[in-house]
């Protein structure tokens, strides 16, 4: 629990944890991912007993369904106040941040969508080629793959080649 809310149930409920109740529910407002570095086991006593860069959460609740007093509340008002504030304030960067991602993307995708597109074809080389047209496989590759790129009807010139070869071998 993050240490405002502890604060604030110590002064409701007094510094002796035995008499607090068993259960308290509370809703969640925030949850902090922390690692326990020097700074924060010197600042938060509770994290002491972590090992060094272990992580850890401090969860923000919502007292308000406990039912704290009027005058707790009214003492912890600038703290609650800060909170909230810096609550704003990170969604509002996460906002910007994800503006900015998403204008990355459109500019990048922009950038591609006007490239010439350039078709690529599986092809064999010829030794591989005249055994798939002997064995009446033309338009199957089974080795020796490589990656030619056409620039003019592709696939004609595909089915060209295979002709030729089949026209000198079969014949």
């Amino acid at each position: 629990m993050h240490p405002m809310n502890m604060a604030m149930l110590w002064r409701e409920l007094g510094t002796d944890v035995e008499k607090w109740p068993q259960v308290l529910t509370f809703g969640v407002i925030d949850i902090e991912s922390k690692s326990a570095t020097e700074e924060n086991r010197k600042r938060l006593k509770f994290c002491r007993h972590l090992p060094v860069n272990a992580p850890f959460d401090l969860v923000e609740v919502n007292l308000d369904e406990f039912g704290i007093s009027p005058e707790i509340k009214a003492d912890f008002a600038s703290q609650i106040h800060q909170r909230q504030q810096r609550r704003r304030n990170r969604v509002k960067e996460e906002k910007i941040l994800e503006r900015k991602q998403r204008e990355l993307e459109l500019q990048e995708f922009n950038k591609l969508r006007h490239m010439p597109q350039v078709k690529q074809y599986i092809i064999c080389d010829i030794e591989s080629m005249k055994t798939c047209c002997a064995n009446g496989y033309a338009t199957r590759v089974y080795s020796f793959v490589h990656l030619w790129s056409f620039s003019y009807h592709p696939l004609k010139s595909f089915r060209h080649l295979v002709r030729q070869l089949r026209s000198k071998n079969l014949h």
